[in-house]
């Protein structure tokens, strides 16, 4: 990548006060690329087959070919900045990268507009960001360590609880029922192992508006009419697309092969995140 395009991309983090530049380099020569200190953050994406010994922080995440590279790249480096706390969702970010062997993007990114923040932040049932970080942050943990050496595919279903549980039945006992408060926060991270040792089971988690587990092991009674997923998504990303069609919920799934979780609103992927991306502190 020329230089002259990375000095006209820190004018503009400069000139608009950005809180990140997000550089995609890909499989390019990446060392060195970006000098001198800086106002703003900056995050280097790479692919896992890059080596990179520079001084900043490093997103190795994987993609096909095609011009969506750049887009895709750049959705996932915002939400795995967000989730290391490094920018908010009313921060501006300039990215910049590779689209293609000919050409390079250059966009200013508004972190609200995120399809992910920006579905939160519209949804009618007040369902807190924080908590909708925190079970896409245990989704990313399960994916990328299943349990005990085994892949785990499960799904939270997250706000909109009472709609949730009517559309949806017990396929066994709800280790929930009657428990305290503390046990069922998902926000309490001492009580992730469990989690995950209950998310081996069939079934998904249906979590409230506080971020509170009302049960697990839930089967959702969704037909997936016009639901339209990409080929090779199995039943529960139906489901978990359909539920978020019929109710105001938003839904976090976690693919067995792969890993890979997935955000769903209104019946659709609003995001996508690969666990095995490494983010490495340098």
């Amino acid at each position: 990548m020329e230089k002259e395009i990375i000095e006209n991309s820190i004018g503009m983090a400069n000139e608009l006060g950005a809180s990140a530049l997000i550089v995609i380099v890909g499989e390019n020569e990446v060392d060195n690329i970006i000098e001198g200190d800086h106002d703003f953050s900056i995050f280097i994406v790479t692919t896992p087959e890059s080596k990179y010994s520079g001084e900043h922080e490093e997103f190795k995440i994987t993609t096909e070919g095609g011009t969506q590279n750049f887009s895709k790249q750049l959705n996932e480096a915002v939400v795995h900045a967000y989730m290391k706390g490094e920018i908010e969702i009313g921060d501006t970010i300039v990215g910049v990268g590779s689209i293609n062997e000919d050409a390079v993007g250059m966009l200013v990114y508004r972190v609200s507009e995120h399809p992910i923040f920006e579905s939160v932040s519209q949804d009618t049932s007040k369902i807190n960001t924080d908590i909708v970080k925190t079970v896409i942050n245990l989704a990313i943990k399960i994916g990328s360590e299943g349990r005990e050496g085994n892949a785990i595919g499960t799904g939270f279903i997250i706000g909109d609880t009472e709609k949730v549980m009517d559309k949806s039945r017990q396929i066994l006992i709800n280790p929930y029922k009657c428990q305290e408060k503390e046990v069922r926060d998902v926000k309490n991270h001492d009580n992730w192992e469990n989690i995950k040792e209950i998310a081996q089971v069939d079934g998904v988690f249906i979590i409230d508006e506080e971020g509170l587990i009302q049960s697990a092991g839930r089967y959702l009674d969704i037909t997936g009419k016009d639901i339209e997923l990409k080929k090779g998504l199995g039943a529960r990303h139906i489901a978990c697309a359909g539920i978020t069609k019929e109710t105001e919920a938003i839904a976090v799934s976690v693919a067995k092969s792969g890993g890979v979780v997935r955000m769903f609103k209104d019946g659709e992927i609003i995001g996508e995140i690969e666990p095995s991306v490494r983010i490495l502190p340098v």
